[in-house]
């Protein structure tokens, strides 16, 4: 008889091991302080996979070496409601999740706009030694942008400008791919890119150019290159001078590269097209947007052409 109960309580000591019930710890640690045992009993299973979430999830390395799998992978168990009947746990995207699949959309948005891979292959790094040497308060202050930048930040960026094959757009795309490595939302396009890409936009779907516009108005970092070097018109600066004033209004950074000072931008077409009125205004909303920065240096797209034939006549 003595055996059969030294049996019996083994037993029921196992019994209690399996069935693992953490009450304590769910109260302190998923704030069940006022959930009844009988509550937490119920849903037993789906807090501990919360607890499990919680514990394992502050270890997170980034999207790509979740814990879960499968269909779970980025995704976290959360309490969403608690009453004195019922607890409701739901999955939900995690962080790490939603900006990695944020990248993936903006890295397609990027080729949509036309930065190509040999856009993404410049890096500040890189940058011309020479250049450098030139512009070091410059340099100092676009890798410290590069590397700090944060959304809520309403940083101003930079206008770079000077003549041709100087470096203006290595260090501006340096920058933007950095930011772009980061996961900040920043978008380089040139100039004339962008309104190429506007036009089509009345071919496509209705409303596609005002999402279009509203993606460039809106997007936390846009970089111009070659501004004020397109094929201008009033389109083209009525555009513009929309995008900007959004971005100012909104504190949103916008940088340029441009052969010209910002007072003689579109300087040909103040008399040709009576634009000053537009125009003035927008230089002015430039200064506000951004640090201006001039730029020297020889044309290095000139100093490498000890390959160049010779002509033959």
């Amino acid at each position: 008889m003595d055996d059969f109960k030294r049996a019996g309580s083994e037993l029921g000591k196992f019994a209690g091991l399996q069935r693992f019930e953490p009450f304590e710890q769910y109260r302190h640690a998923l704030n069940l302080q006022h959930a009844s045992d009988l509550l937490l009993r119920r849903h037993n299973g789906e807090l501990f996979e919360v607890l499990q979430c919680r514990t394992k999830c502050a270890a997170c390395r980034g999207y790509e070496t979740c814990w879960r799998s499968g269909d779970a992978k980025g995704e976290v168990r959360v309490i969403e409601s608690v009453s004195e009947t019922k607890i409701t746990i739901i999955n939900k995207p995690c962080k790490p999740a939603l900006q990695h699949f944020a990248k993936i959309e903006h890295l397609k948005r990027l080729e949509l706009a036309g930065m190509t891979e040999v856009d993404r292959s410049f890096t500040l790094a890189s940058f011309p030694e020479e250049q450098i040497q030139r512009h070091p308060k410059l340099f100092e202050a676009v890798n410290e942008f590069a590397n700090d930048f944060e959304p809520d930040h309403k940083d101003r960026g930079f206008y770079i400008y000077g003549p041709p094959g100087i470096g203006k757009t290595h260090l501006m795309l340096g920058a933007a791919n950095k930011l772009i490595d980061r996961g900040i939302q920043a978008v380089y396009t040139r100039a004339d890119v962008l309104f190429d890409r506007l036009r089509a936009a009345y071919g496509e779907d209705e409303g596609t150019f005002d999402k279009r516009l509203a993606w460039y108005s809106n997007v936390p970092v846009l970089l111009l290159d070659e501004f004020a070097q397109e094929r201008a018109n009033d389109w083209t600066v009525d555009k513009m001078f929309s995008i900007l004033s959004h971005r100012l209004q909104n504190g949103l950074c916008t940088w340029f590269t441009s052969n010209y000072a910002p007072p003689f931008v579109y300087a040909h077409l103040r008399e040709q097209l009576e634009l000053d009125k537009k125009i003035e205004p927008m230089i002015s909303r430039i200064t506000k947007l951004a640090r201006m920065a001039r730029m020297e240096g020889e044309d290095h797209r000139l100093t490498h052409m000890d390959d160049a034939l010779e002509p033959e006549w």
